[in-house]
């Protein structure tokens, strides 16, 4: 899944024409859906009360070229989906909420760094509500043609404020049903992905209305028997939908200078994704402006070489139903 960086610092319309041009060369990687990645002004509230704004990284983002990209993403064929993570509220919020945040057992607020919190996400709770919303909201008020449900992996269970134990793969599949029933209500071809961390909770989840089974995996499960174990469990569960495993370049993450030593960096990552195409999944190794993902924080991305992106591309195009994709195919 590529996502699009909306942080650069242009006016809308050079933002138009560099977001038409970039989606018309995806055509070449055989790209039919998009992600755009930390667009929001904040988790608990997708909307920002200014344009531009500062979001809760401090990052300047503009919600007219979130849109001008959607919009130019759909002039060329190309889906759109939202970053949406289940959870995540941000201190402010859990500071004036505090009922929602789940807790560890003694009793401080679970989360992410201290800044992204995970919140009491049952059926009925004013977080679920709320979160809802904002997918709705995404897609009717930017034009969103579905969410990326993210998760952060563990902890993977808390204490609600009500004391209850609440074990969050028994709360997500119901979750991902009612948030595709909510984004089909807004037009029916608009779907929902679920990120499986660490492949969790795979199992529990695989049922669920997902346009596709999403895993994005880290060590131990680095080596290649790994993937093809994975891709194996995740294949027979999937019914016929893709599957799409988000394995990160770490080997490229700083690149060597050496020469050779680059080129060893980048066949691992080649591997990788001649390994996952093979076993019958698609990659999500592509960020914006032909770069490549080497960790879960996505602007961190390196550029690629031509010569490696060539390889790269080559290796795409083996990839599972190439080259026509349905919609639900991401990357």
């Amino acid at each position: 899944m590529r996502r699009v960086d909306l942080r650069r610092g242009l006016g809308l319309g050079l933002i138009v024409i560099a977001f038409v041009a970039a989606f018309i060369a995806l055509r070449d990687w055989h790209v039919t859906v998009t992600q755009a990645y930390d667009w929001m002004w904040r988790h608990y509230r997708f909307r920002a009360p200014t344009e531009p704004f500062i979001d809760a990284l401090g990052r300047r983002v503009s919600h007219d070229a979130v849109r001008a990209a959607v919009a130019a993403g759909h002039d060329v064929g190309l889906a759109a989906l939202a970053y949406g993570a289940v959870y995540g509220a941000e201190p402010e919020y859990v500071a004036n909420h505090p009922d929602e945040v789940l807790r560890d057992e003694a009793g401080a607020p679970l989360g992410l760094g201290g800044t992204f919190h995970i919140m009491d996400i049952r059926p009925g709770t004013a977080w679920r509500r709320r979160l809802l919303e904002e997918y709705e909201d995404a897609c009717q008020g930017f034009d969103f043609d579905g969410i990326h449900m993210d998760t952060y992996g563990p902890p993977y269970r808390g204490i609600a404020a009500d004391g209850a134990a609440v074990e969050l793969d028994r709360v997500y599949p119901g979750l991902i049903a009612e948030a595709d029933a909510r984004v089909r209500a807004t037009d029916p071809g608009r779907r929902v992905l679920f990120n499986c961390v660490e492949g969790w909770p795979l199992a529990a989840v695989a049922d669920a209305p997902a346009a596709a089974l999403y895993l994005e995996l880290w060590p131990p499960d680095d080596r290649f028997s790994d993937l093809v174990r994975w891709i194996d469990e995740a294949r027979r569960l999937a019914a016929g939908r893709a599957v799409v495993i988000a394995a990160y370049g770490a080997a490229m993450k700083d690149p060597p200078t050496e020469p050779a030593a680059r080129v060893r960096a980048f066949e691992a990552t080649l591997l990788t994704t001649v390994v996952i195409t093979a076993a019958g999944a698609f990659h999500h190794t592509l960020a914006e402006a032909g770069r490549l993902l080497v960790e879960g924080y996505y602007p961190a991305a390196i550029a690629m070489r031509r010569g490696e992106a060539t390889a790269l591309r080559a290796a795409w195009r083996r990839s599972p139903a190439a080259p026509s994709r349905g919609a639900h195919h991401v990357r």
